[in-house]
């Protein structure tokens, strides 16, 4: 899993990022396969915006949100992204197109 973390006018310390790693490999545990994660952390006026994009192999979501604090807006961010995971998580799990044959009963053993 790459995670990529970029600061639009604004310099990420290494504690946030490290904390936004942290973050990420909690919704990380509700997918298998997890391709790419691109976090931007910009600065306008006085508000971080935070934008999160996710994408697994089955499975993209974005999410962008803005605070006072970077941490705050990235917060914001993974609560939307993990909804929005679990939400397509769950679809899927409903959508058995490919689920396979199921085996069938043995009738020679109930005749007896």
């Amino acid at each position: 899993m790459a995670i990529q973390i970029t600061g639009r006018h604004v310099e990420v310390s290494p504690q946030d990022r490290q904390y936004i790693e942290k973050k990420i490999t909690r919704i990380a545990k509700h997918i298998d396969h997890v391709d790419d994660v691109s976090v931007i952390i910009s600065a306008e006026k006085h508000l971080h915006v935070a934008e999160i994009n996710f994408r697994a192999r089955t499975i993209h979501a974005f999410a962008k949100s803005s605070d006072s604090g970077i941490r705050a807006a990235v917060d914001k961010s993974i609560d939307k992204v993990e909804l929005q995971v679990t939400r397509s998580k769950d679809r899927m799990a409903g959508n058995k197109k490919h689920a396979g044959r199921r085996p069938q009963p043995d009738l020679t053993e109930e005749a007896s």
